[in-house]
């Protein structure tokens, strides 16, 4: 996704061959139902980027990579959903935040970065 791009995605399965966001890319994703992005290849969440829900909640997102190695949450990301990488490292930047889930090999952080569960409220 290019720079402050947006990517829409509706209910449903979502099968793509990497996913590498630039800065202040947004994902926009109407969760009213399960929505599923399953990556085979490389995934990175850049700088800025926001996973925003239109609709439903962060229970009905799932993104599942099968990368191996390192999957970077950039600075100032905001991730709603449940993050699969069980065979990667998940590395989140300074301040970069989630209100889900994460499974993965292992999981890193840097400063000021913020978890919250899928049923936490004041995100």
């Amino acid at each position: 996704m290019s720079q402050r791009g947006t990517l829409i995605l509706s209910p449903g399965d979502y099968f793509m061959s990497s996913l590498d966001t630039d800065l202040n890319a947004v994902l926009s994703i109407n969760a009213a139902s399960p929505v599923r992005l399953l990556v085979v290849g490389g995934l990175g969440i850049g700088q800025g980027v926001q996973v925003a829900l239109t609709a439903g909640n962060s229970g009905n997102v799932l993104i599942a990579s099968r990368q191996h190695g390192k999957v970077p949450v950039k600075s100032g990301a905001v991730i709603f959903g449940t993050l699969f990488a069980p065979s990667a490292e998940v590395a989140f930047d300074v301040g970069s935040r989630i209100k889900g889930a994460i499974l993965a090999d292992a999981i890193t952080l840097d400063a000021r970065v913020k978890f919250y569960s899928h049923a936490a409220t004041g995100f």
